[in-house]
């Protein structure tokens, strides 16, 4: 679409709103809905790497500081819920990929809540000194890794 009026006497004044395109699969149009969507996702995904990237600054910085700990959990906390808003309006057209990935996030949460129900460590801190908690913890990245394949097969561009 142009950002200057078309010069066609027989233009219509309003483009069509939804256009079809020639995809990797097939043709596909973009509704309202679908624009919505990808932008909740990469808002989602953009609220997990910023609360990602503090979790991480705030061990980088405050060491093994109680009170450090216990906010990095609760970034851990953050990121686990932007992944799943992110793994809830994103467009995987495979069925079972998708639920395996939901699913992932899932076991990976809910693990991560049973550790943090149950010790009076912050969970970063009871993962460090418990490696077979990443077992259960780990399903949350194994989600994460399967976005990562996701985009980089669908757009196949190196930095995705």
């Amino acid at each position: 679409m142009s950002l200057f009026p078309s010069t066609d006497p027989d233009a219509p004044l309003l483009p069509d709103p939804e256009p079809f395109y020639q995809g990797q699969f097939g043709t596909f149009s973009l509704t309202p809905r679908d624009r919505l969507g990808v932008w909740v996702y990469r808002l989602a995904l953009n609220g997990a790497a910023l609360s990602f990237a503090l979790g991480t600054a705030i061990v980088w910085w405050g060491g093994a500081n109680f009170a450090a700990l216990q906010a990095a959990s609760l970034c851990y906390g953050l990121f686990w819920g932007c992944l799943g808003i992110a793994l809830a309006t994103i467009h995987i057209y495979l069925i079972a990929l998708h639920r395996l990935l939901q699913g992932f996030w899932l076991v990976g949460g809910c693990a991560s809540l049973w550790i943090t129900l149950r010790q009076p460590d912050p969970l970063i801190l009871y993962v460090y000194q418990h490696p077979s908690a990443i077992l259960g913890v780990g399903f949350t990245f194994a989600a994460l890794t399967g976005i990562f394949f996701k985009e980089g097969f669908c757009f196949r561009r190196w930095e995705t």
